[in-house]
């Protein structure tokens, strides 16, 4: 599985950026903070950077964050307890996100979630997916708050690849998944070297959206002459290797035919 951190940066509608004791309680990290509580009405934006597609089909968006309680205030003028995540997608970079021109293309910023406080944790944090358009290029992630008191503690966007592995003598090379969590891909292996299918088909497995392998179909084996190489553990299959223990049941040695094996020499003795 491929992740990448993103570093988050701010367009300033109303937000600030503050200091919080991490995770491992050692390190100081960044998060952003709207507080409007005391504003009737507020409509307060802030924005990831551009994100590069890459290879993947679907996006990915951790968010660790704090929200609090309407009733811990007095008289607010406004307060909620849910504030909006948003997604656009790109073609190319656009820098639509200033003052001037934000509120002629907010309509084509598109939902993906609602985000409320999770009762049961001191902090809230949620995973959402996006599935991208063939032509997107970059993604932007927006989030609306409308008099929520929030802390974004920490974002992450990755998307999710099956590793390159090594299954019944098979490759099956690094896949990225699909653009729906309920589809697979389906990938033809490759057998490893010095190995041949043992049925008609070419192996194939399935990349599951959890990045993990899934309902493998045939498999391959050593050629002849071939073996596996147990000795380390490993998939592959090497010349085999002969421990010649000669002994003379007569008086007379009537041949010697060296025979070349792989990159392995042994001689067979050929007795009468």
């Amino acid at each position: 599985t491929y992740y990448t951190q993103l570093l988050f940066r701010v367009s300033y509608f109303q937000w600030t950026e503050e200091s919080w004791r991490g995770l491992d309680e050692k390190s100081n990290e960044r998060a952003y903070v709207a507080c409007s509580f005391h504003i009737a009405n507020p409509g307060n934006w802030v924005f990831t950077p551009f994100i590069p597609r890459e290879s993947a089909n679907i996006l990915y968006i951790n968010v660790l964050y704090n929200t609090r309680s309407c009733d811990q205030y007095h008289d607010p003028k406004s307060c909620k307890e849910t504030f909006n995540l948003y997604v656009k997608q790109y073609e190319q970079k656009v820098n639509d996100v200033d003052k001037e021109t934000f509120n002629k293309t907010i309509s084509t910023w598109s939902s993906v979630s609602v985000l409320t406080k999770d009762t049961s944790a001191v902090i809230s944090e949620t995973t959402q997916s996006v599935a991208l358009l063939p032509s997107t290029k970059y993604v932007r992630f927006g989030f609306e708050e409308n008099g929520v008191c929030v802390s974004l503690l920490t974002i992450t966007v990755y998307y999710v690849v099956c590793d390159a592995t090594v299954a019944k003598f098979t490759k099956y090379p690094e896949t990225v998944t699909s653009n729906s969590r309920e589809e697979m891909v389906k990938v033809t292996g490759k057998c490893v070297a010095n190995a041949v299918p043992t049925q008609s088909e070419a192996p194939t497995g399935f990349c599951t959206s959890s990045g993990r392998w899934n309902h493998l179909i045939g498999e391959c084996a050593c050629k002849p002459g071939f073996t596996i190489n147990a000795f380390k553990e490993e998939e592959k299959c090497v010349g085999k290797r002969f421990s010649l223990l000669c002994c003379f049941l007569g008086s007379q040695l009537t041949s010697l035919h060296p025979i070349r094996f792989s990159w392995y020499t042994f001689h067979v003795l050929s007795l009468s």
